[in-house]
C-alpha cells in the first residue's frame, strides 16, 4: 500500500551547501524550487523493497534507472534530463534495524545517496546535481522519523 506524501517545506533545504560561490566568494547559492522536492513518500511494495519516492514540480521528462555500484540491490530512478532523484529503492532488509521499537533505519537510504553522490564524475553539472542530492539526503534525515512510521507500516 502506497502512503501519504509528506509535504516539504523546501525553503529549510533551498540553500545549497557545497555551493562554489558561498566558498569563493563569499555568497549564498539556493536550489532552484524545480530541483528540490515539493513532498516525499515511504512504502514498501510487493517485492519487500523500500520504495522512497520524491515529488517535484511536475515536467514531461523521462527516467533511467541507475544501480548503486557494489551489488546491494540498491537502485535510483533519476531524470534523464534533470537527474533529479524521483525514487530510491532499497531492499526492506537493508533497513532492518536491530533495535525493536524502531524496527527500520533510515541511515541507509542517506548513505546510498552518499554513494551516488560520490560516484558523480567532477562536472558543472554534477556539482548542481551534488547540491540537489544533499538537499534529498537532508529530506530523508529531517522526514526520517515520518518515513520510517510509514515503512512500519507496511510491513505487516
Amino acid at each position: 500500500m502506497k502512503s501519504a506524501w509528506v509535504k516539504i517545506e523546501r525553503s529549510e533545504f533551498a540553500e545549497a551547501e557545497t555551493s562554489q560561490a558561498k566558498r569563493n566568494f563569499g555568497s549564498t547559492h539556493y536550489l532552484s524550487p524545480y530541483e528540490l522536492p515539493e513532498a516525499v513518500r515511504a512504502y514498501v511494495d510487493e517485492n519487500s523493497m523500500v520504495v522512497v519516492v520524491f515529488r517535484y514540480i511536475p515536467i514531461d521528462e523521462k527516467t533511467k534507472i541507475k544501480p548503486l555500484d557494489g551489488g546491494s540491490g540498491i537502485f535510483f530512478e533519476i531524470g534523464k534530463i534533470t537527474r533529479r532523484i524521483y525514487k530510491v529503492v532499497v531492499p526492506l532488509e537493508l533497513l532492518k534495524n536491530s533495535s525493536k521499537t524502531t524496527g527500520t533505519d533510515t541511515k541507509p537510504l542517506e548513505a546510498a545517496i552518499d554513494n551516488f553522490i560520490s560516484s558523480l564524475r567532477p562536472t558543472i553539472q554534477n556539482q548542481r546535481n551534488k547540491e540537489a542530492y544533499s538537499a534529498n539526503k537532508n529530506i530523508l534525515h529531517h522526514y526520517s522519523d515520518q518515513l520510517k512510521s510509514e515503512i512500519a507500516m507496511g510491513q505487516w
